[in-house]
């Protein structure tokens, strides 16, 4: 007995991203998400048209907050441009206030995102 076998030739469709717009700052934990505050970002334009950004961050519990942030900025198509590839320190005490800022090194950027993560001892 003699059985073909044929295989699908259709495309498969990706799933859809269902974070649109996706959020410009981020927390990996829930742990974080309620330990710290993330008030609005102020956006600017500066110099040649770059962009800078400053987020201000608030610590809601009683004790230092240790965390670790990346950057990058997007155009308006929501393609990367530019970005910090590494990880930035941030340390806020018990119920303080710090700011996060960065500036684009060229005029392309029209949008950043924001990753936060706890902070990772070595």
């Amino acid at each position: 007995m003699l059985v073909a076998v044929t295989g699908c030739t259709d495309p498969i469709a990706a799933q859809q991203d269902t974070y649109s717009p996706y959020p410009q700052v981020s927390v990996s934990t829930y742990s974080l998400k309620y330990d710290i505050a993330v008030s609005t970002p102020v956006v600017s334009h500066v110099g040649a048209g770059q962009l800078r950004v400053d987020i201000p961050v608030r610590n809601c519990t009683n004790k230092d907050i240790h965390f670790d942030y990346k950057f990058y900025f997007v155009d308006t198509n929501g393609v990367q441009v530019e970005g910090d590839k590494s990880w930035l320190s941030k340390r806020i005490p018990q119920r303080g206030m710090e700011t996060i800022e960065f500036t684009s090194l060229t005029s392309s950027a029209a949008d950043f995102r924001v990753q936060m993560r706890r902070k990772k001892f070595e």
